[in-house]
């Protein structure tokens, strides 16, 4: 249930008029708005919004939605010289200016993501999840014009998700360019219901949160009481640096529950706290993998039970494991490692502090 306090001046958008009223908001002002549509609007609203808006899903069945640009709200560049008439002091075209005047040119639309919130009402399930990707090939043209258009999809800083339902599907990140940035996403009482399918699927599909690297530094991600069932991996986050997961719940795993990955040389330091989470039938490691430099786990208060038995380790099983034996490309470089107050099927595991360590690897056993 939303709170109320959200309800008061919110703008519900039910028809194509309505939509046009937070239509051309390019400038990124700030207007903390507050939108509510359902499945049909949805992302029309999402493409629109400007910076520090909430956007509320109301109660029903919707398609995957993108966190994509928007030719009304993205600033603009191009590629390659440019008459200096049109640009402004940032280097940036006026938005009135449409690729038929390109010539040549191809233009660079990016959208900036700060602080926009999405909130569900009771009963929103996202059959399809959301999608933020570069598609940097994607080709529009705009209003009947002529002209071909390379998008680029840059910065996310701040990105709430609260109270929404994944049925079978994933919260999926994937960005390309070097200059990609992704920070401060926190996921607040989100379910991601999974199946038999998404639970043997070893590929993007079987993530319920997928945070792929190709150069992006996602930082700062943040999850509080979410419950993932059924999924190979919910939680896979690659080049990751500072990450909390707080009261969150993981059942029926085809792999491991948790997997950070750092493996660039970006990812150098960064703090790393799992606390209060509840882990059952698990069918790999509970939390692994590996890659980081002078980082800090901090690994409390869980209640772990029913992890998949490993044969390498006598049929013991295993509670965290960075790297393994023999991959020095995931080699641990001065890592401090912090597990206390955890259980495994309800007796106290050994407390483990751990400073400095650098190996192949590393390796918390439930025993």
């Amino acid at each position: 249930m939303i709170q109320k306090s959200y309800l008061s001046n919110v703008k519900h958008i039910t028809n194509e008029d309505q939509l046009a009223e937070i239509d051309n908001n390019n400038e990124h002002s700030g207007n903390n708005s507050v939108v509510a549509a359902g499945p049909d609007f949805a992302q029309e609203v999402l493409d629109r919004v400007g910076d520090d808006s909430i956007v509320i899903l109301l109660e029903g069945s919707y398609d995957e939605l993108f966190l994509r640009n928007s030719r009304w709200q993205s600033k603009l560049k191009v590629a390659g010289d440019f008459d200096d008439k049109y640009l402004d002091e940032n280097g940036f075209l006026d938005m009135e200016l449409y690729l038929s005047q390109f010539s040549n040119y191809y233009p660079y639309y990016y959208r900036d993501i700060h602080n926009i919130e999405i909130i569900g009402t009771d009963g929103v399930i996202l059959e399809g999840g959301i999608t933020s990707t570069t598609n940097n090939a994607e080709k529009d043209i705009i209003g009947g014009r002529d002209g071909n258009g390379y998008f680029l999809y840059y910065d996310i800083d701040g990105l709430a998700l609260k109270n929404l339902i994944f049925d079978e599907s994933t919260l999926w990140f994937e960005y390309q360019h070097s200059n990609s940035a992704i920070r401060n996403v926190n996921l607040e009482n989100c379910l991601f219901k999974g199946s038999e399918a998404t639970k043997t699927a070893n590929n993007p599909e079987g993530y319920a949160v997928y945070m792929h690297k190709n150069q992006t530094i996602f930082t700062n991600i943040n999850f509080t009481e979410c419950y993932f069932d059924r999924y190979f991996q919910p939680i896979r986050l690659e080049t990751i640096v500072d990450a909390e997961i707080r009261n969150c719940t993981f059942t029926n795993t085809g792999h491991d529950a948790i997997e950070l990955r750092g493996e660039t040389d970006e990812n150098i330091g960064g703090t790393y706290l799992i606390d209060s989470c509840y882990f059952d039938e698990i069918g790999g490691k509970a939390i692994g993998r590996a890659g980081f430099q002078n980082a800090e786990f901090i690994i409390s208060n869980n209640d772990f039970s029913r992890i998949a038995e490993d044969a390498d380790e006598g049929g013991k099983s295993i509670v965290v494991q960075f790297g393994d034996i023999g991959t020095t490309s995931e080699k641990q470089e001065n890592i401090s490692v912090t597990f206390t107050e955890n259980s495994y099927n309800g007796r106290r595991l050994s407390d483990v502090n751990e400073r400095n360590y650098s190996a192949d690897r590393f390796i918390i056993l439930a025993e």
